[in-house]
């Protein structure tokens, strides 16, 4: 029997906020290593989006390369591939080192598809194939399809993805008969349920791609991108894994987690949920002054020591300066307490909920498309130029990061 680990959408290097969360990303890594050991995982999948940005720092690389080593170790294979926030060149720098480790790496979609192709052995008998298919670009579509600069149609992008998956899954049934398939991916399947922490989430897919598009000889789809763990279409072989924390307000609701699949006898037997402890709590509030005081004081540290961060809005019965100083001063006092830490906050007149006071926007987390977005919401125009616009930037910025890698 052969174990499989599913994770996916890492995000290292991510901050909430001006907030970081690199605690709970180390303490990720010692559960999840924890976890690998005590299941006996012989196969980890990790599915797109390792880093939070394409350039991370020497810190966050550190702690990637310190849990690989660690993976090496213990004789786990790891399989990684590249999601639309990673850098190609920069997971790809050190593949045939890793290699030698039993880790393989697809930054990017190779020249030959067929390297994709990674046998899962026991005791040298091949039980099962692994598609490694890293998020696709629009270089990588509309090489495959021969697609004229911008793609005619959604159906067009749909079938160029999907060509690619049919392209390796049918090689996979020619050398590999009757052993399961896997198909690792980075994309956004149409129907899924995305959180606000989701950047880009259509730059290379634009509009998403449907489940019954893609081949059906794939035995699970084991995909990252959407950070909310859930079955797709209700099929329990077709799963994000989702984002092992908390990337934003927005998930505080979702139940984290990682999934097992057990292979015997050539066969997908199980697929198990291992729910990720809550090492970092986050909460939203909104409500008067006197409210907000109160929820406040109800805060305590998560089991793992971690201050709990929090999203504010207050709801001003008026605007005059006395309320906004008192409002003022209450925030700058209560920034960081023993038990929280206010990561975002806004005040809103109660009457109308216009804006007064907030530090919502920070910069450094807006991507590219985000700030081009806000750009085109200040300009009269319709759905299908909006559209249309967005797409030609989103070859803009795939044509610099090509450049770059």
């Amino acid at each position: 029997m052969i174990k499989v680990l599913h994770t996916a959408d890492w995000h290292i290097g991510k901050s909430l906020y001006r907030q970081p969360l690199e605690q709970e990303m180390s303490l990720f890594f010692n559960w999840l290593s924890e976890l690998l050991i005590r299941e006996s995982i012989d196969v980890l999948l990790i599915s797109g989006d390792i880093f939070d940005y394409s350039n991370p720092t020497h810190q966050d690389t550190t702690r990637y390369y310190d849990f690989l080593t660690k993976m090496a170790s213990l004789g786990i294979k790891v399989i990684i591939t590249g999601g639309n926030h990673d850098s190609i060149s920069m997971l790809n720098a050190p593949s045939e080192l890793l290699k030698t480790m039993n880790i393989d790496v697809f930054g990017g979609v190779k020249t030959d598809l067929f390297d994709h192709i990674i046998p899962i052995f026991d005791n040298e008998e091949v039980v099962a194939v692994v598609a490694a298919i890293p998020f696709l670009r629009n270089k990588d579509i509309k090489g495959s399809a021969n697609i004229d600069a911008l793609m005619e149609s959604i159906a067009d992008e749909e079938s160029a993805i999907a060509d690619i998956y049919f392209k390796i899954v049918t090689e996979i049934t020619l050398r590999y008969p009757g052993v399961p398939i896997i198909a690792m991916g980075h994309l956004y399947m149409r129907g899924a349920i995305t959180s606000d922490s989701e950047r880009d989430i259509h730059i290379g897919t634009l509009q998403g791609i449907n489940k019954p598009s893609l081949p059906p000889q794939v035995s699970y789809y084991a995909l990252g991108h959407i950070h909310k763990p859930q079955l797709v279409g209700n099929d329990e072989m077709c799963r994000y894994s989702g984002s092992p924390i908390f990337l934003d307000f927005s998930e505080r609701y979702y139940t984290k987690q990682v999934l097992q699949l057990k292979i015997e006898n050539k066969t997908i037997k199980d697929i198990t949920s291992h729910p990720i402890p809550i090492f970092r709590n986050v909460s939203s509030h909104k409500g008067d002054f006197n409210s907000i005081q109160l929820a406040l004081d109800t805060i305590s540290v998560s089991d793992y020591g971690l201050k709990e961060y929090v999203d504010l809005t207050i709801e001003a019965e008026q605007l005059d300066s006395f309320e906004t100083s008192r409002i003022v001063q209450f925030i700058e006092s209560n920034l960081q307490t023993d038990t929280y830490i206010i990561a975002r906050y806004k005040v809103i007149s109660k009457t109308n909920e216009t804006h007064f006071l907030e530090n919502t926007y920070v910069l450094n987390e807006l991507s590219p498309m985000n700030v081009f977005e806000k750009f085109l919401e200040s300009k009269d125009l319709d759905s299908t130029q909006v559209s249309a616009l967005k797409m030609c930037y989103s070859e803009i910025l795939e044509l610099i990061q090509a450049s770059e890698t």
